[in-house]
């Protein structure tokens, strides 16, 4: 679970860690960025793209 907190929003991604192959697990990190992109969440976008690099490897 990846909680993003921020003065307005409050997002939680939760990731199901199920038998995938890499592919799979990558399409899963692509559109989570895209909701937090769309939820505009910028003030932390080093540290949310650091979180997500992490959990990819």
């Amino acid at each position: 679970m990846i909680i993003l907190q921020d003065e307005v929003v409050i997002l939680t991604v939760l990731i199901m860690r199920i038998e995938m192959n890499n592919s799979d697990c990558f399409a899963i990190m692509q559109s989570n960025k895209e909701i937090v992109a769309n939820l505009l969440v910028f003030r932390n976008r080093v540290w949310i793209e650091r979180q997500f690099n992490n959990a990819r490897s």
